[in-house]
């Protein structure tokens, strides 16, 4: 069940994050064609790039929080430390997420998503890592 949440949770939080990329190229191909784009469109363009932006933190926590209790409900695949930190990056994203709903020009965002790449890396390591002993022991 914790897989299905996060699976979810990460195609949901990755179509947030493409939808505000793509109104964002939008504002800019608009004021790139047109000479002089209304400010009104701007702005009302400019909200709805932070709004999709800010809620794709929700899935995002919801995917780090399945990930955080599985593993450390069942650390066979992974160690127990990385599912903490993920419980950490829920926290820090929760956090921004409603930061950013009070102060929307703040770049406290800029530190959570480093340390939810550097999350990334290192999981990505580990898992290679044990992908490669599990294939040398069975043979």
């Amino acid at each position: 069940m914790l897989g299905l949440v996060a699976f979810g949770s990460g195609v949901t939080a990755s179509a947030l994050q493409l939808a505000s990329t793509a109104v964002m190229w939008a504002q800019v191909r608009s004021a790139q064609r047109i000479k002089g784009l209304d400010p009104q469109i701007a702005s009302v363009l400019r909200e709805v790039q932070d709004i999709l932006l800010v809620s794709a933190r929700f899935p995002l926590a919801a995917f780090l929080s399945a990930v955080a209790l599985g593993v450390v409900l069942t650390p066979t695949l992974l160690p127990r430390w990385l599912g903490w930190a993920a419980g950490v990056l829920v926290i820090g994203f929760l956090g921004v997420a409603l930061l950013m709903t009070v102060s929307p020009y703040s770049l406290v965002w800029v530190f959570v998503y480093m340390l939810f790449a550097i999350w990334i890396i290192i999981t990505s390591v580990v898992l290679i890592r044990r992908v490669g002993k599990s294939q040398t022991q069975t043979l």
